[in-house]
C-alpha cells in the first residue's frame, strides 16, 4: 500500500524548491518547511523477511534499504519501478557490492545519462 502525504498545516509559498524526481524540499529564509517523498512501489517479494514500517514511504532509513535491496536483488521491473531518479539520487549514499556500485557509476557517467540526471552528489568524507 502506498502512503499518500496529508497537508495537516498551513504552508508558506517557499522561497526555494528543491526538486528530486524522489524527494523534494521547500525551504523559507533557509528552514525546511516541508518535505515531500515521491512514494516508491514496494515489491513485497523483495522484502519478505523484513516488516515493511507502516511509515516506510516517509522513512529514509528503510527507502535507503529498498534500493539498495533492489539493486541487489530485483528485477528490471523493480527497478523500472524505483526509477532510474531515485536510484542516482540514492547511489552515492548506498553500501552496495563493487560490482553494482560500479556499473550504476559507470551508467549514470555516460554523457547523455549524465546530461539528464546531472553529476552525482559525492558523499562527503568523514571528519577524523
Amino acid at each position: 500500500m502506498i502512503a499518500i502525504p496529508i497537508i495537516t498545516a498551513p504552508i508558506m509559498i517557499p522561497s526555494d524548491v528543491f526538486w528530486s524526481s524522489s524527494i523534494s524540499f521547500l525551504i523559507e529564509k533557509g528552514v525546511n518547511m516541508h518535505m515531500t517523498m515521491k512514494p516508491i512501489p514496494i515489491n513485497e517479494k523483495l522484502v519478505w523477511d523484513y516488516d515493511i514500517p507502516d511509515d516506510a514511504q516517509e522513512n529514509e532509513a528503510f527507502r535507503e534499504w529498498y534500493v539498495t535491496r533492489v539493486l541487489t536483488n530485483g528485477t528490471a521491473a523493480d527497478i523500472r519501478a524505483i526509477g532510474f531518479s531515485t536510484i542516482h539520487d540514492y547511489l552515492p549514499h548506498l553500501f552496495l557490492p563493487r560490482e553494482i556500485s560500479e556499473f550504476w557509476q559507470w551508467y549514470f557517467g555516460q554523457p547523455h545519462v549524465r546530461k539528464r540526471y546531472g553529476d552525482l552528489d559525492p558523499v562527503p568524507a568523514t571528519v577524523a
